[in-house]
């Protein structure tokens, strides 16, 4: 049903059901904006065992999320800039993607730290993937993903190079 998803400024559109929501298993998650999808995930950032020492926020759509989370459980928050390869039939479906080696990305001292890095979604998780292998390289000491709505395709994806996959 992947192919039925379109990513938007509003969310994800699924051309089926005409409406922002996003099908996780049998359910639908409907969030407003960016601000919500940040406010979703905060008692389950709260619930970890183990606290993040840091949140990055993916740009551009994860930017407003992670500042939401990380100003509710007190953590620093940074961005992460990592360039989409986007399809030429829609932008927001990602082919691949990257890192982007400029200073602020180079400044992030991740190591032996737990990492949360936060978008406001993930269709295909090869944003997502990009950024996870990215803080492992950096050698995070644990890697948290946290999105407010997932494909099945990006949570098979993202899970075997996580630590833990929050999905709201």
């Amino acid at each position: 049903k992947s192919n039925s998803l379109k990513w938007g400024s509003k969310g994800c559109v699924d051309q089926h059901m005409m409406s922002t929501s996003f099908a996780v298993g049998a359910r639908h998650v409907l969030f407003k904006n960016r601000l919500h999808a940040g406010t979703l995930l905060i008692d389950q950032i709260r619930a970890r065992t183990v606290a993040p020492d840091l949140i990055l926020g993916l740009s551009h759509g994860g930017a407003v999320p992670a500042v939401v989370i990380g100003k509710a459980v007190r953590t620093p928050v940074r961005a992460l800039i990592v360039r989409k390869i986007s399809s030429p039939n829609n932008p927001e479906y990602a082919l691949g993607a990257e890192v982007l080696e400029n200073n602020a990305n180079k400044k992030l001292d991740l190591k032996n730290k737990n990492i949360c890095i936060v978008d406001d979604g993930a269709a295909t998780g090869k944003t997502m993937e990009a950024a996870a292998r990215w803080v492992r390289k950096k050698k995070a000491k644990r890697i948290i993903v946290a999105l407010p709505v997932a494909s099945s395709d990006a949570s098979v994806r993202l899970r075997p190079i996580v630590d833990e996959l929050i999905v709201y």
